[in-house]
């Protein structure tokens, strides 16, 4: 797989930890996964 880095503002990234933590994604990455395909 390949890797990508983003910045974010750190609302946003909190925002990103927020859904991770409460366990509807298992990483950021999984996040970011998911924003993609629901707009692909």
């Amino acid at each position: 797989m390949a890797t990508m880095n983003i910045s974010l503002p750190g609302q946003m990234k909190d925002w990103v930890e927020e859904c991770v933590h409460s366990g509807r994604y298992a990483n950021s990455s999984d996040y970011v996964r998911d924003l993609i395909r629901r707009d692909h």
